[in-house]
């Protein structure tokens, strides 16, 4: 997908949507992008590791506290949607998908955004996020619920709601990135050198606030959408 496009300001231009790109086999790859989600990935991976090194009991580090009060509220949601015991395994499935997403969000903060912007301001990142849930949530419906699953596309109105949880989860985290992208950008253009990092710090600050919360969004929808396809089942434990 491209979202390329010029949009003017004042006496310059921000540039949307924009990516250093290979073509490979006639296919278009966004390598910043790739790069972006590879950073974000190793940083979640090596968090892990350096954090299970050295977990402690008694003297937790401060990014293990954060980390558990993070797993802690994530089971708190499975808890209440659907039931650990129901489905054990979407605690880590979403603890990672919510931590993915939080370091990929978080990229734009650094002032790297013009040659690295956050990898979650691509509609294609946000996209595959959203479909690799969906086809969890779906593989897991068919395979607790085969007929109920099916039975329930007898109506219409199903079948668009299915089909829209995809496009909605991945365009909600991607608009707000991308529109933070943007006005670092205008910020850059509508304000002078000696002024700017006013505005400019203000906002990075918010983009902080933004990459929390669109995580938190994302994450809780992914958990709500797996208590709707395992409906009941908290229920009868």
């Amino acid at each position: 997908m491209s979202t390329a496009g010029p949009l003017a300001a004042g006496g310059g231009e921000v540039k949307i949507g924009e990516h250093w790109t290979a073509h490979p086999f006639g296919f278009t790859l966004n390598l910043d992008t790739i790069v972006g989600t590879l950073v974000a990935g190793a940083i979640v991976v090596g968090l892990g590791l350096w954090v299970a090194h050295g977990a402690s009991v008694g003297k937790p580090t401060k990014l293990q506290i954060a980390l558990e009060v993070t797993k802690e509220q994530i089971e708190q949601q499975v808890e209440d949607n659907l039931g650990i015991r129901t489905a054990p395994w979407v605690v880590p499935f979403a603890f990672t998908i919510a931590l993915l997403i939080l370091l990929s969000n978080l990229l734009a903060i650094l002032p790297s955004e013009e040659w690295l912007p956050p990898p979650t301001a691509d509609v294609n990142l946000t996209f595959a996020l959203s479909i690799v849930v969906m086809l969890a949530v779906w593989f897991t419906a068919i395979k607790r619920h085969p007929v109920r699953f099916f039975a329930h596309f007898k109506n219409p109105m199903a079948i668009i709601e299915e089909l829209t949880k995809p496009i909605s989860l991945s365009l909600r985290l991607f608009g707000n990135v991308l529109s933070g992208v943007i006005m670092i950008q205008l910020i850059i253009l509508l304000f002078p050198i000696w002024l700017f990092w006013v505005p400019f710090t203000a906002w990075k600050l918010f983009d902080i606030f933004i990459a929390v919360l669109q995580a938190v969004i994302f994450t809780i929808l992914t958990i709500i959408y797996f208590g709707q396809a395992l409906g009941g089942e908290s229920d009868a434990h």
